[in-house]
């Protein structure tokens, strides 16, 4: 009996073991030993693999790995539930991030029963990141704008490395001397020539050139081929050679940039072109005096328009900036080939020290010639004139047009003298560049009531069957009275003796208007401003005192530029008026004259108003009008009768 108990419980101690050695073995198993996968940077890379589930029960399993170099992670699979007795196939990703290396990546993954931590198995993880040769270039055209006779002016190309292999020159090829075609040359260098750009590292390289004198002006374009580790790009090197506009080409960090005018503009001569600049100092000190010049140049001729404008001198602290504004007026008198190539140049330094300190931008623009188009180009006019005396004037008239001019004239209007507005004999202009002027002889003999004054004269010139006009030229006069001299007369000896005309224009919106005697008439003007900014303008009705019971008043208006107002004149007409008159209306900013024109006013006579004592007196001759005589008559012998017999009775 003791030798059975003794049997039993050596048997149970051998199951124990068994038991013992069953469960050390676990019921987890992955059935890879090594999983090896590959891929590309900045991508996530999928690797499959199992997980066996030996026991009796469900198993939850979670998962661990080494770590990987470069910041390579995994995303673990979402499912993890391993069902009693079967086997789980699994897939985890392994994420790249962008420009990681090529080669081999290893990390160890460990699955681990969460109810059971010794139960776990392991496996081996390789990753291959393929290689990626790529790259780009910054810009498909890089410009240089340089000037003749110019060293060292610069632009750079940036080259990305968008893969994850370090790149290095095989070749850049272009071609490194340019000729004008008249044997003038410009070199171009680049630098660096050697260098290596890891994944998603960039390199810049710099690209110089020379101009020699003398090169025609022009864009010359390079093209040049970028070839790393056998990979090529390709991209054009746009070189600009300008006039000298700065002494020593572009210096220094003056960021200039323009809002006016827009690229492509188109301009007439005698037209007000308005230049708005900012100058950013991006210099490490202050500046002094910075001045803003501005010019139109043309290319093909290789010569100045005109004159140039120039700013008033500005301070600007390291990193401000100020702005600028101004305007240009094209010329009128300027041979012009629209067919040519203009550039409006704008340009920024440093007042006594532009070797160091100067940008320049240059906006292409258009200038185009009117059809029609007669201007006056000077008038020699008398100073002063004695009442009662003729005021004479030569004026030069040129045509700017594209046509031939028959029957043009020209017209003088003193301002504040009536019926002063006289016209001379027509002549004819061939159009623009053939003969194209003429001198215009005119006078007018100044009324001997006229109050001695300072008074201006304007002078228009008309084309067209006068339908088209040019802008008002205005000179001043001393008009004396008997026995007086110019030092009598108190004026302004500063003042300038031409107004500059263009900052407003005026439009009479009718060539003529209707009114009737002892009635009100409303004429509408409409004025636009050309002018940056908000600024004042009046605008008044002048030569309105022979035909108004009162002048209208003056009209004031704000505008800004491209904006437009229409003024309205009021004006009552006299009873006893009839006739054609001519209105002209001025416009004017800060006293000047900028810009004037005219209207005819037909007024009728009010025949309503004609008493029966007007028609007696003024009435026709004829059977008719006696009649009507007569019988006025005989009325007046009935009323007297009546009365008569109205005092009998009283008495």
């Amino acid at each position: 009996m003791i030798r059975k108990i003794l049997l039993g419980a050596i048997m149970a101690l051998v199951m124990l073991a068994f038991a013992g050695v069953a469960s050390a073995v676990g019921t987890l198993n992955v059935v890879e030993a090594s999983v090896s996968v590959n891929g590309n940077h900045s991508s996530g890379i999928a690797a499959n693999f199992n997980v066996a589930n030996s026991g009796a029960t469900d198993m939850v399993v979670s998962f661990t790995n080494t770590a990987f170099t470069n910041g390579l992670y995994i995303t673990w699979p979402s499912s993890t539930v391993v069902t009693a007795g079967t086997t789980k196939a699994m897939i985890l990703t392994v994420n790249v991030p962008q420009y990681v290396a090529q080669g081999v990546y290893t990390s160890t993954v460990t699955v681990t029963d969460t109810a059971d931590s010794s139960n776990t198995d392991s496996f081996n993880l390789l990753v291959t990141v393929l290689p990626d040769v790529s790259f780009t270039l910054s810009d498909s055209d890089v410009t240089i704008s340089t000037q003749i006779d110019t060293t060292g002016a610069t632009g750079k190309i940036t080259i990305v490395n968008t893969g994850n292999v370090p790149l290095s020159p095989t070749a850049i090829n272009y071609q490194t001397s340019v000729d004008d075609g008249e044997g003038h040359k410009i070199t171009i260098t680049h630098a660096p020539t050697s260098f290596s750009i890891n994944g998603g590292l960039t390199q810049d390289i710099t690209f110089t050139v020379n101009v020699a004198d003398n090169v025609e002006y022009g864009t010359y374009v390079v093209p040049v081929n970028v070839t790393l580790n056998g990979i090529v790009k390709s991209f054009n090197l746009r070189i600009e050679v300008e006039p000298e506009i700065c002494d020593d080409g572009i210096m220094g960090k003056l960021k200039l940039t323009t809002d006016e005018p827009d690229s492509g503009d188109k301009f007439r001569p005698g037209e007000i072109i308005h230049i708005g600049a900012e100058v950013r100092n991006d210099n490490d000190e202050d500046m002094d005096s910075v001045i803003v010049e501005a010019f139109i140049y043309n290319i093909d001729q290789d010569e100045q328009v005109g004159d140039s404008v120039e700013s008033d001198s500005l301070s600007i602290d390291e990193g401000k900036r100020e702005t600028f504004d101004m305007t240009l007026q094209v010329p009128f008198d300027y041979d012009l080939d629209s067919s040519d190539t203009f550039y409006m140049y704008v340009k920024a330094y440093e007042e006594g020290d532009e070797s160091d300190y100067c940008s320049y931008v240059k906006i292409p623009i258009k200038l185009e010639r009117n059809k029609h188009q007669v201007i006056v180009e000077d008038v020699k006019v008398s100073s002063a004139v004695t009442v009662g005396s003729l005021l004479s004037a030569s004026v030069d008239v040129l045509n700017i047009g594209t046509s031939d001019e028959d029957d043009s004239y020209v017209t003088m209007e003193i301002l504040g003298i009536e019926n002063s507005l006289v016209e001379s004999n027509t002549f004819d202009l061939e159009k623009a560049g053939d003969s194209d002027d003429y001198t215009a002889s005119i006078s007018y003999k100044i009324p001997s009531n006229v109050k001695a004054g300072e008074y201006e004269i304007v002078f228009t010139a008309y084309c067209d069957d006068g339908d088209k006009n040019s802008e008002a030229f205005t000179k001043k006069v001393r008009i004396l009275a008997e026995g007086q001299t110019e030092d009598d007369v108190v004026v302004d000896d500063d003042a300038d003796n031409t107004v500059i005309l263009g900052d407003a224009t005026i439009e009479v919106l009718q060539d003529e208007y209707s009114a009737v005697a002892g009635k009100r008439v409303s004429i509408p003007v409409k004025i636009t401003s050309n002018m940056l900014g908000f600024n004042e303008f009046t605008v008044e009705a002048a030569n309105t005192d022979e035909f108004t019971l009162q002048a209208p008043k003056m009209k004031t208006v704000v505008l800004s530029k491209g904006q437009v107002s229409t003024i309205y004149f009021d004006m009552a007409i006299k009873d006893d008026v009839e006739g054609t008159f001519s209105i002209n209306f001025v416009a004017k900013k800060d006293g000047k004259i900028v810009f004037t024109d005219a209207a005819a006013l037909n007024i009728e006579a009010n025949e309503a108003k004609a008493s029966w004592l007007d028609k007696l007196k003024n009435g026709t001759s004829g059977s008719s009008s006696t009649i009507w005589i007569l019988g006025d008559i005989a009325l007046i012998a009935i009323a007297l009768y009546f009365i008569k017999l109205l005092f009998i009775g009283k008495h």
